[in-house]
């Protein structure tokens, strides 16, 4: 796969898909618009915004996960599941896609070279590198879906960050069959999906929380926006198709990039506050992650 990503950085290739009719379900995916243009979009889009930490950071924190007589790194499925051991520190290492692909394709080919594999959450209706989205529907640009296959053939885990609260009262579109629609492409390609992880959205700014559409989280209600009323917290995140929720996962120490600490400061605290026994979250979001990498 890695040979399909020379030309531009990556690779400008055809990768022809079945378009999967949006009807009902609010999905459609996009078989024109080439990779060179969504990297393009892309690097714009992070024109706008400076890092906040270097790359050398993320390789010496990756470099000090790759101590195995240490750290177990596992996948948040795994973690999930209780695959894991109780004699080292257990990092689940999650990465946020949110704004920057080809950065976190950069950082899962650094983890591989060290054996490690960790998860990776794709945001469905990130206009940033995702697709497009408008009212009643989901564009989603099936040139990326090569990267997100790589990073997956590379060992990590490939789950959803999801976003269905924000699509369904903002764009009224059905969480349940958008989602069904999304699972089943990702299976088309290749991709295992069993996990999701709830986005901090501009849904937020409203008083709700992605969270709350999955029954779990014990925040069921009602929302009336533009005259519709839309009801969530009513189903499990099983009736989406997921087998677990990142943030109903539990952990001795939660370190994250979006905290008040730096990248240094993350490395620290990994290296002295940590001791065997412990579980770890780490978040990171590769967007803060750039200055120094090897994608201009």
């Amino acid at each position: 796969m890695s040979n399909l990503w020379k030309k531009f950085g990556l690779c400008c290739i055809p990768f022809i898909l079945g378009t999967v009719n949006g009807g009902e379900s609010g999905f459609v995916v996009d078989n024109h618009t080439s990779i060179a243009t969504v990297r393009a979009k892309n690097l714009r889009f992070l024109s706008r915004f400076k890092s906040k930490f270097s790359w050398q950071d993320y390789i010496n924190i990756i470099d000090e996960l790759s101590n195995k007589d240490r750290y177990q790194v596992v996948t948040a499925r795994d973690y999930a599941a209780g695959n894991y051991r109780k004699d080292r520190i257990v990092v689940m290492l999650r990465h946020d896609f949110d704004n920057a692909p080809f950065h976190g394709l950069q950082m899962a080919k650094e983890e591989a070279k060290r054996g490690i594999s960790s998860s990776y959450y794709i945001l469905h209706g990130a206009t940033a590198y995702y697709g497009t989205k408008k009212k009643g529907v989901v564009t989603r640009y099936a040139a990326l879906d090569p990267l997100y296959k790589e990073i997956y053939d590379l060992g990590h885990e490939v789950g959803v960050h999801s976003d269905l609260l924000t699509l369904m009262i903002l764009f009224d579109i059905d969480p349940v069959k958008f989602q069904a629609a999304e699972l089943a492409h990702w299976k088309k390609i290749g991709v295992n999906i069993t996990g999701t992880v709830c986005h901090g959205s501009v849904i937020n700014s409203m008083g709700l929380n992605n969270t709350w559409l999955f029954a779990e989280h014990k925040r069921s209600g009602e929302y009336t926006y533009k005259g519709k009323t839309y009801k969530y917290g009513h189903m499990s995140h099983k009736d989406f198709g997921f087998d677990y929720e990142g943030y109903l996962l539990k952990y001795t120490h939660r370190l994250s990039d979006i905290g008040k600490y730096d990248g240094k400061e993350l490395l620290r605290r990994l290296k002295e506050d940590c001791k065997t026994g412990d579980t770890v979250s780490i978040l990171t979001h590769p967007i803060h992650w750039r200055e120094g990498s090897d994608i201009k």
